[in-house]
């Protein structure tokens, strides 16, 4: 994250969350917590650092910080509809998403999201596994370097 916002490194972070979604029950939680979490530090950078100055720039940069943690992060930090991947879609890319709200028909724009749980049982994959598939791939956070002790 220090790559995007280079004041990370100035100074020493504890962070605490907290999230009442159930656990392992295959909605990803932790996406809307790393997109949380990738808002809440580039609204510090341009609050205390002046980065940012362009709207855009802002949600670009919180997308990518929130990619490091999954494609669903990179999502979450939207409001409505977004798309995340290489399309059509001017700008698109793999690194991080975009809006799309704007694009959706009128008749579907006030929808949200319900959803109903069934069980409390986890789901048979556990997301450790579906992170571990992604062992390697440097675009996901856990497969970035560990940060030296200090």
């Amino acid at each position: 994250m220090a790559t995007f916002l280079p004041f990370l490194l100035q100074h020493t972070w504890h962070i605490e969350t907290c999230n009442s979604f159930p656990h392992s029950s295959g909605i990803a939680s932790s996406a809307s917590a790393m997109g949380a979490l990738a808002l809440c530090l580039c609204s510090v950078a341009r609050a205390q650092y002046g980065y940012f100055p362009e709207d855009a720039d802002f949600w670009t940069t919180a997308s990518k910080l929130a990619r490091l943690g999954s494609g669903s992060a990179c999502r979450s930090i939207y409001g409505q509809a977004a798309v995340w991947g290489t399309c059509r879609l001017a700008n698109s890319s793999n690194e991080y998403a975009l809006p799309f709200g704007d694009y959706l028909h009128p008749s579907v724009r006030h929808y949200r999201d319900t959803i109903l749980i069934v069980s409390r049982a986890e789901k048979s994959v556990s997301s450790r596994a579906g992170h571990a598939l992604m062992e390697g791939n440097p675009t996901h956070l856990f497969a970035m370097p560990k940060p030296p002790n200090t």
